[in-house]
Protein backbone atom coordinates (compact mmCIF):
# COMPACT_ATOMS: atom_id res chain seq x y z
CA UNK A 1 0.00 0.00 0.00
CA UNK A 2 1.84 3.11 -0.88
CA UNK A 3 1.12 6.82 0.49
CA UNK A 4 -0.15 8.09 -2.07
CA UNK A 5 -3.05 5.34 -2.47
CA UNK A 6 -4.65 6.82 1.28
CA UNK A 7 -6.96 9.61 0.55
CA UNK A 8 -8.00 11.93 3.49
CA UNK A 9 -11.22 13.99 3.11
CA UNK A 10 -11.06 17.43 3.38
CA UNK A 11 -11.85 18.86 6.90
CA UNK A 12 -14.77 20.71 6.20
CA UNK A 13 -16.46 16.93 5.15
CA UNK A 14 -14.97 15.36 8.19
CA UNK A 15 -16.65 18.86 10.38
CA UNK A 16 -19.42 17.99 8.92
CA UNK A 17 -20.04 14.27 9.68
CA UNK A 18 -18.97 14.82 13.13
CA UNK A 19 -21.52 17.71 13.66
CA UNK A 20 -24.31 15.62 11.87
CA UNK A 21 -23.68 12.89 14.25
CA UNK A 22 -23.19 14.46 17.97
CA UNK A 23 -25.25 17.36 17.25
CA UNK A 24 -27.27 17.05 20.10
CA UNK A 25 -24.47 16.03 22.99
CA UNK A 26 -22.33 19.02 21.18
CA UNK A 27 -25.49 21.74 21.75
CA UNK A 28 -25.99 19.79 25.47
CA UNK A 29 -22.70 20.18 26.82
CA UNK A 30 -22.44 23.89 25.48
CA UNK A 31 -25.66 25.17 27.07
CA UNK A 32 -25.00 23.09 30.64
CA UNK A 33 -21.30 24.85 30.53
CA UNK A 34 -23.06 28.41 29.64
CA UNK A 35 -25.21 27.62 32.10
CA UNK A 36 -23.15 26.80 34.67
CA UNK A 37 -20.70 29.61 34.19
CA UNK A 38 -23.48 31.87 34.75
CA UNK A 39 -24.76 30.36 37.72
CA UNK A 40 -21.04 30.88 39.42
CA UNK A 41 -20.81 34.23 38.46
CA UNK A 42 -24.06 35.19 39.63
CA UNK A 43 -23.70 33.41 42.41
CA UNK A 44 -20.26 35.66 42.92
CA UNK A 45 -22.36 38.34 42.28
CA UNK A 46 -25.01 37.80 45.68
CA UNK A 47 -21.80 36.77 47.41
CA UNK A 48 -19.92 39.92 47.29
CA UNK A 49 -23.08 41.91 47.86
CA UNK A 50 -24.07 40.24 50.79
CA UNK A 51 -20.92 40.15 52.37
CA UNK A 52 -20.65 44.41 52.12
CA UNK A 53 -24.05 44.84 53.39
CA UNK A 54 -23.97 42.37 56.60
CA UNK A 55 -20.23 43.69 57.61
CA UNK A 56 -22.56 47.30 57.83
CA UNK A 57 -25.54 45.79 59.52
CA UNK A 58 -23.56 43.91 61.76
CA UNK A 59 -21.88 46.87 64.09
CA UNK A 60 -25.37 48.12 64.44
CA UNK A 61 -27.50 45.16 65.14
CA UNK A 62 -25.09 42.13 67.56
CA UNK A 63 -24.89 44.61 70.54
CA UNK A 64 -29.04 45.06 71.22
CA UNK A 65 -29.28 41.36 69.97
CA UNK A 66 -26.88 40.32 73.05
CA UNK A 67 -28.46 41.99 76.06
CA UNK A 68 -31.90 40.62 74.99
CA UNK A 69 -31.12 37.41 74.40
CA UNK A 70 -29.12 36.96 77.51
CA UNK A 71 -31.86 38.43 79.29
CA UNK A 72 -34.32 35.85 78.26
CA UNK A 73 -31.99 32.88 78.48
CA UNK A 74 -31.68 33.77 81.89
CA UNK A 75 -35.57 34.49 82.76
CA UNK A 76 -35.99 30.66 81.29
CA UNK A 77 -37.04 28.30 83.95
CA UNK A 78 -35.13 25.08 84.97
CA UNK A 79 -36.30 21.60 83.33
CA UNK A 80 -35.71 20.20 86.59
CA UNK A 81 -38.57 22.11 87.85
CA UNK A 82 -42.23 20.85 88.37
CA UNK A 83 -43.66 20.22 85.13
CA UNK A 84 -47.58 20.85 84.54
CA UNK A 85 -49.47 17.96 83.05
CA UNK A 86 -51.38 18.13 79.63
CA UNK A 87 -55.19 17.62 79.63
CA UNK A 88 -56.61 16.61 76.98
CA UNK A 89 -60.73 16.23 76.41
CA UNK A 90 -61.98 12.53 77.60
CA UNK A 91 -64.32 10.97 74.92
CA UNK A 92 -63.60 13.11 71.66
CA UNK A 93 -60.59 12.91 69.20
CA UNK A 94 -58.48 16.09 68.79
CA UNK A 95 -57.21 17.69 65.77
CA UNK A 96 -53.59 18.28 66.12
CA UNK A 97 -53.99 20.51 63.07
CA UNK A 98 -55.91 23.35 64.73
CA UNK A 99 -54.72 25.95 67.10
Amino acid sequence: MNLKDIKIPPVHLMLKHFFGRFHVVTFTIIVIGGLSIATYFLNEVVASSAETTTSASVETTIPGFEKSTIERVNNLSESSGQVQSLNFPSGKRTNPFTE
